[in-house]
Formats: C-alpha cells, structure tokens, sequence
C-alpha cells in the first residue's frame, strides 16, 4: 500500500509539472501573440502617419518642414515630413513610356511662384540611356528613339534634335547619340526647358529611363522636383516607418509635341 501511494504521489507530481509546463508556455504564447498584434497594430498606426505627412507635405508647397504628430492631434504619434530641393550633378528621370515625355528644368522652377526660373545655361550635357539595359534593345520590341526639345521660356520653341540609335525617324538630320557631348552654349536664344520625348514603334515597350548628365566641372543641375520624407513613431513599442517620395515639378503635356515614326 505504501508503495502504490507513493507510486500515485509520483505520478500526481509528474502529471502537475506537465500542466505546470504547459500552461506557463500558453501563457508565454498569448503574451507574445499580444504583443505581435500591438506591434502590428503600431506598425499600421505609423504607415498611416507617414502617409499623412506625404500628403501634408503634397498641399502645402511652401513647407520645408511638418510635425507629424501636430497635424494627426495623436499623442501616441510622432514624426516629422522633411521636404528637399536637392540639387545634384546627373538626374535619373523615372521611367517613361511610349508616346511619354519628362520635362527638365534647365535653370529651374519655384513652386511657391509656379514660375520658371530666369538664368542663363551654357553647360554641357550627357544623356545616357540607363533602360532598356540590353545592348541589343534596338532588334526587339524595345526599340526606342528619344525627341530632345529645347524651349526658351520667353521666345518658346528654341531647338530640337533627335537621339535616334535604332534608327526609327527617317529624314531626322540634328541627331546625336546616347552619352555625346549637347552643347547647350550653341542653342540661342538661350533655353530654359528641355522636353525629352520618347518615341516608341512597338506596344509592348516596357519604357525608358534616362539619365541627364552636366558635363562641366563642379556644376549641379538645379532641383528636378521635392524630394519628401515622411518618419513617423506609434504607440509604446515605438515601430518606425519611414516613406520617401519624389515629387517632380509641373510636366508639360505630351500633346504639346507630335512627331511622327
């Protein structure tokens, strides 16, 4: 009898660890799913503030700088949106497609105004295709020519020159070839806008990107656009979500330009 009751004592014991495991470890794992759930709630918390900073930023073009959590009147939100004008010395335009067109500001734009910026421009420049990628683009349904036109602000229409590799226009005299030297110091009346227009044959073109390079020394290209940056924080956890957005200055129409392939 004494055997079998410490038998059942053992037992009991062994049976009361295993509950004891078991329900210390639910209840790690409903603490943990608690806290997953909090962070994620956080998370889309400071997303949505970030993306409320962006649109802050969008609707007031005057602004260098808003307080996140002022705007949102949420005590459990912080951050600030940054807004730049940054000048740099080669520009990547997003891509464009076919029939497309970017606008680039040769001496650059106020948004504040909405006006173009007076100045000269005798710098030299590159444009060099970064897309399509392949060397042998011009076999396939990538093939692609570039309208490069060149408008003064005060006489409008100044010049125009085609980037025709493949070649696709026929007749076109002023051509020059992806990354030569354009002279802009030869374009008189001096410009104050370049409209780069992308003049594709084939429906299934995937688009291009072009990058304008200054050639001169030391020179910068002046702001193509705001470049905003939205941080913000939520709740205790304190997640962080960070979105940055390029807003490129006014794009003229591309019906504004027609040539024909």
């Amino acid at each position: 009898m004494k055997n079998q009751a410490g038998q059942v004592l053992l037992i009991v014991i062994l049976l009361s660890t295993v509950l004891l495991t078991v329900g210390l470890s639910l209840i790690d794992i409903t603490a943990l799913d608690n806290k997953v759930t909090k962070i994620q709630e956080d998370a889309s918390k400071a997303r949505a503030a970030a993306e409320a900073g962006i649109e802050a930023a969008l609707n007031d073009v005057s602004a260098e700088s808003i307080d996140i959590g002022q705007i949102l009147a949420d005590s459990t939100i912080s951050g600030t949106t940054t807004i730049e004008l940054i000048e740099e010395n080669a520009f990547t335009t997003p891509i464009i497609s076919k029939d497309g067109q970017f606008t680039f500001y040769l001496t650059g734009y106020n948004p504040q105004t909405k006006t173009i910026t007076a100045g000269t421009v005798d710098d030299d420049m590159t444009i060099e295709r970064v897309l399509p990628t392949s060397a042998g683009y011009c076999s396939g349904d990538q093939a692609f020519a570039v309208e490069v036109t060149f408008i003064s602000a005060s006489t409008g229409v100044v010049g125009r020159y085609m980037i025709d590799e493949c070649p696709l226009i026929e007749g076109s005299t002023d051509e020059y070839a992806f990354g030569a030297i354009i002279p802009t110091s030869s374009i008189s009346p001096e410009p104050n806008v370049m409209i780069m227009r992308v003049i594709a044959p084939s429906n299934d073109f995937d688009g291009a990107r072009l990058r304008i390079t200054n050639s001169t020394e030391g020179a910068q290209w002046p702001a193509q656009g705001r470049t905003i940056i939205a941080t913000a924080q939520a709740g205790a956890s304190n997640v962080t979500k960070k979105i940055k957005l390029f807003q490129s200055f006014p794009q003229f129409p591309a019906e504004f330009f027609v040539t024909s392939n």
